[in-house]
């Protein structure tokens, strides 16, 4: 019985990390008002496997280790800044490392600056118009992980 209870709260944690997350103050807004940011897909490199985790959108805080990190978050058009952190992708050094940071520069469809912050997550920012989906995309010119940059892209 006990098992069962604990599965039970794992499976809705898990679907709760997976939500679509109101990463604004105030009522809720119909979407046509909203824009949608998507975390990245899982991106692959020569030396490993990452996706981004949205933890902070203009300085709401929206997702962590412990209640999960969301797939996507609603935001108010205009100016927004995201503070994300890093997931490798592979079960031995996720284990061993947990979060990667990368620093860089960034640019793209929308025009968006990164740098890493004190707090150990990178920051980009960018503009974002109502009714639009975009997604943050993990480059590396050298296709490797220890050379990435972030930009955000229109969906």
């Amino acid at each position: 019985m006990i098992f069962r209870i604990l599965i039970t709260t794992a499976i809705s944690f898990l679907l709760a990390s997976c939500a679509s997350q109101k990463a604004y103050e105030g009522e809720n807004l119909p979407a046509s008002e909203l824009a949608v940011i998507y975390n990245s897909e899982k991106t692959s490199f020569e030396d490993g496997k990452l996706i981004t985790l949205i933890e902070y959108v203009d300085d709401i805080h929206v997702g962590d280790a412990f209640r999960g990190f969301p797939t996507k978050v609603e935001v108010k058009p205009g100016e927004v800044t995201l503070k994300i952190g890093f997931r490798e992708m592979s079960f031995g050094k996720a284990l061993a490392q947990g979060f990667l940071v990368m620093g860089g520069a960034a640019g793209g469809a929308v025009a968006g600056s990164m740098n890493d912050d004190s707090e150990g997550l990178t920051t980009l920012a960018g503009t974002v118009e109502p009714g639009k989906e975009y997604i943050i995309k993990i480059i590396s010119p050298s296709n490797s992980i220890q050379e990435i940059d972030v930009v955000l892209e229109e969906k």
